[in-house]
Parts: structure tokens; C-alpha cells; sequence
């Protein structure tokens, strides 16, 4: 039986950068943008529950990545303090990423979807990689570009 375990955390706030933010060590080599129909694929993850009531598309830049990337270790952290399943204690260095940009409820935010993998396919850097259950070791999560706020966690089903 699949279950989307969806963290009891809607919102977290984080201050939006003032300025540019040099890329973490995590951008660009584990992470890539994914934009068009590759993008819309990330909107029907396997086992957990995806963007909602997207209206369209738009394609972040590497500064917004960079952004999401400065505040996503605060975050991450604060997500480590709510969720009891040790698969999900790992270092973000572990995860790979992959970013779309979409208009919901008229928010333009980042959708992140996170995996662990040491060795990703060849074709992750241009098609959406939805893994099937796996539990917390396979997340997504919102992040609103012009509040900073990461919304909507989920975790694939165990």
C-alpha cells in the first residue's frame, strides 16, 4: 500500500536575500532545472502529494536556485527536529536535486524534489526522476520566491 507521509509543517519562514548568493557546493552539481513538459512530470510524483492548482509554468534562474540553496540548510534542519524516521537524518549532500518553477494560487514558487542517490541516471539533469515509495529518503518542497518560505513537505510513502 502506498502512503504519502506529508509533514505537519505548512510553513516556515525564511528572510528573502537581499542580494546574490554564491552557489552552494550542492548547485549546480547536484541539481539541475527542469523546465516544460519535463518540469509538468514533477507535478505527479509517484507517492507523495505534488504542487496543487498550478496555473502555469516559468523558469527560475540560477540566482533563485541560489537563493532556495542558501536557506534550504535552515529549513532542512528545522525539518530534521519534526521527523522521526532515521532514513530521513541524512546531510543534504546526499540528495540530489531537481527545480521547477510554477505559478500556484497565484505564488510563484520553486518546487524542489529531493533524492538520495550516489549514482544518478544519465538523464537526470532532463527528465524528472519520481521514485516510487521509498519513504522520507525522497521529498519535495515548495519554496515562494518573493517571501523565502519553504511550504508543503511531503515525503514519498514508505
Amino acid at each position: 500500500m502506498r502512503t504519502a507521509f506529508v509533514a505537519g509543517i505548512v510553513l516556515f519562514s525564511m528572510p528573502a536575500a537581499a542580494s546574490v548568493v554564491t552557489p552552494g557546493k550542492n548547485w549546480p552539481q547536484k541539481g539541475a532545472i527542469l523546465t516544460g513538459p519535463q518540469a509538468l512530470d514533477l507535478l505527479r510524483p509517484c507517492s507523495r502529494i505534488g504542487p496543487v492548482n498550478v496555473q502555469r509554468q516559468w523558469t527560475p534562474t540560477s540566482q533563485d536556485i541560489q537563493r532556495l540553496e542558501s536557506a534550504l540548510p535552515t529549513f532542512h534542519e528545522h525539518l530534521l527536529q519534526q521527523v522521526t524516521d532515521p532514513r530521513f537524518n541524512l546531510s543534504l549532500d546526499a540528495y540530489h536535486r531537481q527545480y521547477a518553477g510554477f505559478v500556484t494560487g497565484g505564488r510563484s514558487v520553486i518546487y524542489v524534489n529531493l533524492w538520495r542517490t550516489t549514482t544518478p541516471p544519465p538523464w537526470w539533469r532532463d527528465q524528472a526522476a519520481l521514485v516510487c515509495d521509498g519513504g522520507p529518503t525522497n521529498w519535495g518542497v515548495e519554496w515562494e520566491i518573493t517571501t523565502g518560505r519553504f511550504m508543503n513537505p511531503a515525503f514519498n510513502g514508505r
